[in-house]
């Protein structure tokens, strides 16, 4: 799924495009070393395991989708990458634009995964 969002930057109000495809997850592994899935599961039950929430999930997601949508050598993405990527937002912002980000995100995984009736 295609999808732009506006976040707030040091340089005022930016649209980012976001492109969340099969290929999310992976990436998503590679850079960061933890399963997307598994970390999606946790943070949608914060009230469950909040000790156990990585709370960068969604900037971490953002610079995923964010670079594919961009269409970057997915192969040269890191975290030091992503925290470059980081530094562009002011305070708070990839937090307070988490559902839109993850709703990116899991729209393309619902789409995915019904079956034919």
């Amino acid at each position: 799924m295609f999808r732009e969002i506006k976040l707030l930057t040091t340089d005022g109000e930016k649209s980012f495009p976001m492109l969340a495809n099969g290929a999310t997850a992976v990436r998503y592994r590679q850079v960061f070393h933890t399963d997307l899935i598994a970390g999606v599961t946790k943070f949608s039950r914060l009230n469950v395991e909040p000790d156990k929430v990585d709370f960068e999930l969604p900037g971490k997601l953002g610079y995923i989708m964010n670079s594919a949508a961009e269409k970057k050598d997915m192969n040269t993405l890191s975290e030091d990458g992503y925290m470059e990527w980081l530094e562009q937002f002011e305070g708070d912002t990839l937090w307070s634009a988490n559902g839109p980000i993850m709703e990116i995100y899991l729209v393309n995984q619902t789409a995915a995964s019904e079956g034919k009736k």
